[in-house]
């Protein structure tokens, strides 16, 4: 993984007004008006609309606009990709985590119903064996198959599983996504 976030020259010149970082962190909480900004950043409207419109150049933001009277303004993924870089990682390591654990619970279920089956088997084995004639084939051949294999999968799954639970628990304490906001 990459920890680079690629900005163009619009998003520079975007970033580089203390207002504008204050507008984007306001507007990670919850989409605003411009006259909400106005009041929480003690600015004037017309000002708050010239550091919307150089947000919105470098897509750092954009006007949802419902055909309402009031139009709202929220931040976009790439905003909030510049004011929390671990972000993506936390959506990859779970998605990863997802994938680990399912694959583990499949590969434990599969083990769970082979033991069944064999076990199954083999009890089931001895009484057809009296209503054929060569019993002793055909008590031979279940009771050979009934092996007692260690889940190896399951266990790889589960460890590979606890390291992304370690991953994900270090990603989220750097992480602005899992911070009390005031």
């Amino acid at each position: 993984m990459e920890d680079k976030i690629v900005l163009d020259r619009e998003t520079f010149k975007a970033l580089a007004a203390d207002s504008r970082i204050k507008i984007l962190k306001l507007l990670e909480k919850r989409r605003h008006t411009q006259s909400e900004l106005s009041f929480d950043l003690e600015l004037a409207i017309p000002t708050i609309k010239e550091h919307l419109v150089a947000l919105e150049k470098a897509s750092l933001v954009k006007m949802a606009d419902e055909g309402y009277k009031w139009k709202y303004y929220e931040i976009t993924e790439k905003g909030k990709c510049v004011l929390d870089p671990e972000r993506k990682k936390i959506w990859i390591v779970l998605a990863s985590l997802g994938v680990s654990v399912g694959a583990g619970l499949l590969s434990f279920m599969f083990e769970f119903t082979r033991q069944m089956t064999a076990s199954f088997a083999t009890e089931a084995a001895p009484k057809m064996a009296a209503k054929l004639e060569d019993t002793a084939l055909a008590a031979a051949a279940p009771a050979s198959q009934v092996t007692s294999n260690f889940p190896v999968f399951t266990v790889t799954f589960a460890l590979i599983s606890l390291i992304l639970i370690v991953i994900l628990s270090y990603y989220m304490k750097r992480s602005r996504m899992f911070r009390k906001k005031h």
